[in-house]
């Protein structure tokens, strides 16, 4: 995806240039074409009023990839719950991804729904598979409830 292209939105700058950094070169791998479309640093707020940092959510095709950047430095060891660092011990950041993942995807469903385009793309998806997407890229091919 080229610089300055009206797929990448930046809802707000990051504050470190690691990220900054990071950003530039997801940004650099994506298709600059349709469905494509990336946001940067925003957040969110779940079901419980629990606020959620987001640094990238891409939208790929038939499917969201929500995307955690982290700057480390030295040998990581651990499992798919903690990582060590040296002596520091911690959550690993990919079960944490998982779990934002996770209450985003049912803030957006909650939303949908609310919109009534859940059903919608329910009712489409279950006729024909290849018009639930459509759905979602703003398709002129109509969907009555």
């Amino acid at each position: 995806m080229r610089e300055g292209s009206e797929r990448w939105h930046v809802v707000s700058e990051s504050e470190f240039s690691h990220e900054r950094e990071g950003l530039a070169h997801i940004r650099e791998l994506l298709p600059d074409r349709g469905p494509f479309h990336a946001w940067s640093n925003f957040e969110f707020r779940d079901g419980q009023g629990k606020w959620h940092e987001v640094d990238l959510l891409v939208l790929g095709e038939g499917r969201l990839h929500l995307v955690e950047l982290e700057h480390y430095q030295g040998r990581i060891s651990g499992d798919a719950y903690r990582w060590r660092r040296g002596r520091r011990s911690e959550d690993s950041p990919m079960l944490l991804a998982r779990r934002k993942a996770q209450r985003l995807a049912s803030v957006l469903k909650d939303a949908a729904h609310e919109a009534g385009a859940w059903r919608c793309a329910r009712r489409c998806s279950t006729a024909r598979p290849s018009l639930a997407a459509d759905r979602w890229r703003h398709s002129p091919v109509p969907c009555s409830p």
